[in-house]
């Protein structure tokens, strides 16, 4: 069983609309009994089990994760830099996307490893691989568990303050070599660099329902900025913003939330924001179809930098 929070919120750009976290928590423990660790793996892995044939063929998808994206070659910068992880939080199982920002550390949401109740997630797993399920099935997926999870003390579940929904995750060791950090903004970039952005995710979704926990790969999509209607900046207290952008096509869906907005600079995938909210239609039940909303790193800058001196680690 799974559950899409849903929050009504005001949005500018159209009326009838609402908005929500794009992560996902599956409810895999329905009864009010505590079942035993090994009972609840079973139960996890059965569902995870349970879901449609997986399809391993080489073939682009097109149903699955981000709508109207395309499949990330495995060898491509960004596949190389762009993280699947799996959050416990309480007895539910949240799946989202980060971005590898040091050897051993991740960017994602902060809403991705906080609970609606504010309950902060007690472990997880991330997932090296552009097409998990299928490198499962062939015994080649390499999987790290979580040491520690920094969150954001500013966000809000409640408030669903995006220019706040960020943070990091501590890995258990260093990502396989074949990874690599993804730059982090650390300057304003100029109109030109900003023509073109990029939006990737390993969230998938089919006719707007949640599916197949099994099929996640990451997908990509291009964003040509033509005006600030499609693409703006939105600027809120203390120097902090959020980004948001028109995808009346289809874009950022559930389980994308924490995957990066980037930019091409200097020939290198440059992390500009990080996925939060997306304001949908609430008249045409198409979630996925509307204005999505990205953390601005620009305003986290200093707070990650914090973060990381406390951890004896700094941004490469």
């Amino acid at each position: 069983m799974s559950r899409l929070e849903i929050i009504p919120m005001k949005n500018p750009f159209k009326k009838n609309s609402m908005a929500f976290p794009l992560s996902v928590l599956f409810l895999l423990l329905t009864t009010s009994c505590s079942p035993s660790k090994n009972t609840k793996k079973a139960q996890q892995e059965d569902a995870e089990n349970a879901e449609v044939p997986m399809d391993c063929s080489a073939g682009e998808f097109t149903k699955w994760s981000i709508l109207g994206g395309k499949t990330v070659h495995a060898n491509s910068p960004i596949a190389r830099s762009v993280v699947y992880i799996k959050i416990q939080i309480g007895e539910s199982i949240a799946q989202c996307t980060s971005t590898l920002i040091g050897p051993d550390v991740l960017l994602t949401a902060a809403h991705c490893v906080i609970s609606p109740r504010g309950l902060l997630a007690e472990a997880g797993t991330a997932y090296f691989s552009t097409n998990p399920a299928c490198d499962k099935k062939a015994n080649r997926l390499v999987s790290i568990g979580f040491k520690k999870i920094i969150s954001n003390e500013k966000y809000s579940n409640s408030k669903m303050n995006s220019e706040d929904d960020v943070a990091l995750i501590l890995l258990e060791r260093s990502a396989p070599s074949d990874y690599q950090p993804m730059v982090v903004e650390n300057q304003n970039l100029t109109s030109f660099e900003m023509n073109n952005v990029y939006i990737t995710g390993f969230g998938k979704s089919e006719g707007y329902q949640i599916t197949d926990r099994n099929q996640s790969r990451l997908k990509i999509s291009s964003i040509n900025v033509q005006s600030k209607l499609d693409f703006s900046k939105i600027s809120m207290t203390e120097g902090k913003s959020y980004y948001q952008l028109a995808q009346p096509e289809g874009g950022v869906c559930a389980g994308d939330s924490g995957g990066p907005l980037i930019v091409i600079k200097n020939d290198r995938p440059v992390i500009i924001g990080v996925a939060s909210t997306v304001l949908g239609s609430k008249k045409n039940q198409e979630p996925c179809k509307g204005i999505s909303r990205f953390c601005d790193i620009s305003g986290q800058r200093d707070w990650i930098q914090d973060q990381l001196s406390k951890l004896n680690r700094a941004l490469p």
